[in-house]
């Protein structure tokens, strides 16, 4: 994906959908719409205070590029960088420990993820959007139950060039992109849909898929 830093339009853009996905799938659920103008135009909603500080502290946070390009010295500091991160998103919800890893595994349904001394492990920055989130859940099932790898790779490389295939020119240009793209379909309604544009070849210039 290329370096969006230098185009205020298109970092606001790409921010806010990073923002808006990544707490729609965490059960912060808005009309895309709604959040638009939560974020760009200042909407309150007294019953939703602490679901408007989600998607605006996670936006605040991934559009600073000051601290978004903050390179750690070492794994520690890496660690402490994201620690710190989280501490920002959510530093609202004093029950969500912000700031400390988690201490007790998440469920959905028989399947535990990801066992808390593992999650220094299985950090990267992508888009999940809403149609997806079956794929990721599925995949992630397939991983922590039968350790296979090669699903949660095809999901997060699938992921990754989904993202770098949208258009975030502005946000009527990236809502409409993502909308071609399925993205915002509960996954009962539809598959994620998109062409996929590339730089250059990710495997010849990595040798892997990249996650993030």
């Amino acid at each position: 994906m290329p370096d969006i830093r230098g185009n205020v339009d298109v970092l606001h853009t790409f921010a806010f959908m990073e923002a808006y996905f990544s707490n729609f799938i965490e059960g912060t659920e808005f009309d895309v719409d709604e959040a638009q103008k939560v974020v760009f135009e200042g909407l309150k909603n007294p019953r939703r205070q602490d679901d408007i500080h989600d998607i605006l502290n996670a936006f605040g946070l991934v559009v600073d590029t000051h601290e978004m390009s903050r390179v750690p010295g070492s794994a520690n500091e890496f660690l402490d960088l994201l620690k710190a991160r989280h501490l920002t998103i959510l530093e609202h919800r004093k029950d969500k420990n912000p700031g400390v890893w988690k201490d007790v595994p998440n469920r959905a349904g028989n399947t535990r993820f990801v066992e808390p001394e593992l999650v220094e492990g299985t950090l990267c920055r992508i888009i999940i959007p809403t149609v997806y989130r079956d794929d990721y859940i599925t995949a992630l099932k397939a991983f922590s139950q039968t350790r296979q790898l090669e699903p949660v790779i095809r999901m997060f490389e699938r992921a990754q060039a989904f993202t770098a295939s949208m258009d975030y020119s502005n946000y009527d240009v990236a809502k409409a992109s993502f909308m071609a793209a399925n993205a915002f379909l509960d996954p009962r309604e539809g598959k994620l849909i998109f062409t996929e544009k590339r730089l250059k070849p990710v495997r010849a210039a990595l040798g892997t898929s990249s996650t993030g």
